[in-house]
């Protein structure tokens, strides 16, 4: 089999990008490379599962069995439990929002189990093979198989409860019996106090030691730690003593009640609560041989610690763990930036975790959608508007070269941002004209980045278009107030430029555009006005008289 190494550099000798059809119009959601890279598994809204060659770019098998949108695929190899073993069992599992879990068999090209019990929607699932080597037993080192290697699946549901589950291979044991013939096995699953929003995501890192667990609509990501197996059985031991103590004091003070029957009753209602609930702390196995227990008896709780939680000051769309030792985590936000945080190992005992900001990478972009572009007259220079925010960039090096901040009068408040609709370049390049939503023009000077001019009364409403006069003696603005409005370019005190109003242009509905024709003679120009009422007026500039009306938009 090809190395993944092999794979890109068959796939980087193809010029063309290789093109997978087979979802049937669905919509993909979820794609998932193998560890080889060599096979590629997609799902999409309709519950079917394609697995792809990569090499021989052509689909191998298709698996069916989900009823709604695929959340999350997972490729795993996990080896038999058993010595003298060989067998590997290699499997797929999928997430769906039908509220199942499969595991597939990709040698079979079958599920061979489903995990219930989520009673809502699945929203994503990670899994993680936790490998805490040791040398003590030769007998396991032989055979090439450790106990203490720890196979762990996380699952994300609508009810915002952490549900975890160990895989076992057993295909490969000689005295398979039925008990024995599914992979995963439920251990608990942990309440998560802090929110009631559905989980969005959750994912391990690499070295699975670190769960982080993302909630909808969070501005917040829980981190976990997994423990170790010999802390796991620690943690549970502590449990059990705690609850062994407290049903002997129930017992003492039945006694000194001289209530025998009352004294069995809270012991019975002590057990049953044991074997009963599956989210208590508390194991349902009572007993003094701990260490001969298999692994999967350690509840949920045991295994899993929140350590700490990190907090940004946006809300989060995704996050990744940074391969390595190291405790980084990539998140991205809402407004368009990807924020890098650093935490303190886990495995250190010397004091609480915190997380820490160390950059944030702003992509130059708008947060928001971008509402209007303008070129310069030499088309070096582009000039882009959105929310609180105009950008200019130099078109040959793709950069943004001023970033401006866009509030009245020039103040530094964001609670004075201002939404732009509209922008142009002035006669000369050097200057640009913003028309904002609260019918508020702006004039700034893009190479120091200052507001040299603010008309705060523009319009009586917003500001839908802007358009400079051919002779490059003033423009006109159309705004939501059913007025188109001309202006003449006047020099300042200071030498900058300022805008004087000079006519007004009323119409019957919100002017949506304006536009002046390119001629050069005043008597021939026309300026053409379009309305709500999806209809175009053109009128002379020099006298703006109605020329004609132009029908036709619906």
């Amino acid at each position: 089999m090809l190395e993944s190494r092999e794979v890109n550099e068959y796939i980087s000798e193809h010029s063309d990008p290789l093109s997978f059809n087979g979802h049937n119009g669905s919509t993909v959601q979820v794609v998932k490379f193998d560890a080889s890279g060599n096979r590629l598994a997609s799902a999409g809204t309709n519950g079917d599962v394609v697995v792809w060659d990569v090499l021989a770019e052509s689909g191998l098998y298709r698996l069916i069995g989900h009823r709604g949108e695929i959340t999350s695929l997972n490729f795993f190899a996990m080896k038999g439990e058993a010595q003298k073993s060989t067998g590997t069992f290699d499997g797929l599992i999928s997430s769906c929002r039908d509220g199942l879990v499969k595991i597939w068999d990709l040698s079979g090209q079958c599920c061979i189990q489903t995990l219930t019990g989520h009673r809502s929607e699945v929203w994503s699932a990670d899994l993680v093979c936790i490998d805490e080597r040791h040398s003590n037993s030769e007998t396991d080192s032989e055979h090439g198989f450790d106990k203490n290697t720890r196979w762990r699946l996380i699952t994300g549901a609508s009810d915002a409860q952490l549900r975890v589950w160990s895989l076992q291979n057993h295909s490969a044991t000689s005295d398979l019996d039925s008990n024995q013939s599914e992979i995963a096995s439920y251990i608990g699953s942990i309440m998560r106090e802090s929110t009631s929003e559905r989980i969005e995501l959750v994912k391990f890192h690499p070295n699975g030691t670190i769960l982080g667990v993302l909630s909808h609509n969070s501005k917040n990501i829980e981190i976990y730690k997994i423990r170790s197996d010999s802390e796991s059985r620690k943690k549970r031991n502590r449990r059990l003593r705690r609850r062994r103590e407290k049903a002997s004091l129930s017992e003492e003070k039945a006694k000194l009640k001289g209530n025998e029957s009352k004294k069995i009753g809270i012991l019975n209602d002590d057990v049953e609560e044991v074997n009963s609930n599956e989210n208590d702390n508390d194991n349902n196995v009572l007993s003094l041989l701990e260490e001969d227990l298999p692994v999967d008896i350690v509840k949920a709780s045991d295994e899993l610690e929140l350590i700490t939680i990190l907090r940004s000051n946006h809300k989060i769309k995704g996050f990744s763990f940074a391969t390595g030792a190291s405790s980084r985590l990539l998140l991205s936000t809402g407004v368009n930036t990807i924020e890098v945080y650093s935490f303190k190992n886990p495995k250190d005992k010397d004091g609480s975790v915190t997380a820490k900001l160390i950059t944030n990478i702003d992509l130059d972009g708008h947060p928001t959608g971008i509402r209007s572009i303008a070129l310069s007259s030499d088309d070096l220079l582009a000039c882009s508007v959105g929310k609180g925010a105009a950008k200019v960039w130099n078109i040959a090096s793709r950069s943004c070269i001023r970033s401006l901040s866009l509030n009245k009068s020039g103040k530094k408040s964001t609670k004075s941002s201002l939404f732009a609709l509209c922008c142009s370049f002035l006669p000369g390049n050097e200057y640009v004209v913003v028309g904002t939503r609260d019918g508020v023009l702006l004039l700034f000077d893009y190479a120091s980045g200052d507001i040299t001019f603010s008309e705060d009364e523009a319009h009586d409403g917003a500001i839908w278009s802007i358009d400079m006069r051919p002779d490059g003696a003033g423009m006109i603005t159309g705004g939501a107030d059913h007025i188109a409005k001309f202006w003449d370019f006047e020099q300042g005190e200071n030498g900058k430029p300022e805008l004087v109003h000079s006519r007004s242009l009323k119409m019957n509905d919100d002017v949506v555009a304006v536009r002046f024709s390119y001629s050069q003679d005043p008597s021939k120009r026309l300026v053409a006005v379009s309305t709500l009422d999806s209809t175009i007026k053109l009128f002379f500039d020099d006298s703006l008289k109605f020329f004609l009306s132009l029908y036709g938009h619906t």
